[in-house]
């Protein structure tokens, strides 16, 4: 049977690295990342993805389809020189630690059931431990923080006001495993 401190270490890389994940997800060159990207409903009822970066010359711009169902629409978003992510990576990892620490164990595991599993072992008491203030940071690749590992447990989740429509009834984003 494994110790306690190497659960703890267990979920605390398994943390980490859920919310690279989620960084990286949302932060990518997407079309529907990009804060210049409007969804437009058409007659015909389908919705396609338009640039609307407007330059300080005008008159040489036209309407760009940058659509992220479409394979030209992705590689427009990668070499696109505007490309302006719709939220910061701090407000992005507030959400993932906001999910975390208000979620039920229920709502955790739907999305990250490793971590629930470890999670569900380490509960003693009721009350989850907080990730506030441990582990490396994922913005600035820092050093872990060599505090009480019993102050390490639910951080919050991604999923709240996720713009890219992947969030689910469940309260937090789905899994995209889809190929890129």
């Amino acid at each position: 049977m494994k110790r306690e401190g190497v659960i703890w270490r267990k979920l605390k890389q398994l943390r980490f690295r859920y919310m690279k994940a989620y960084l990286e997800k949302h932060l990518k060159k997407k079309p529907y990342n990009c804060i210049f990207n409007k969804l437009e409903k058409f007659e015909c009822g389908k919705k396609i993805g338009l640039c609307c970066y407007v330059p300080e010359d005008s008159t040489s711009w036209g309407v760009i389809v940058c659509d992220g169902d479409t394979k030209e629409g992705l590689s427009q978003a990668r070499r696109c020189p505007e490309f302006i992510p719709k939220r910061p990576p701090d407000e992005l990892k507030e959400e993932f630690d906001h999910f975390m620490s208000t979620s039920t164990i229920g709502q955790i595991a739907f999305h990250y059931r490793d971590m629930a599993a470890l999670m569900w072992v380490l509960e003693t008491s009721g009350e989850w431990p907080s990730f506030e203030g441990e582990g490396p940071s994922v913005l600035t690749g820092g050093r872990e923080n060599k505090g009480d590992r019993r102050n390490v447990g639910a951080g919050s989740h991604p999923g709240t006001g996720n713009d890219s429509g992947s969030r689910n009834d469940s309260g937090g984003p789905s899994r995209d495993n889809s190929s890129e």
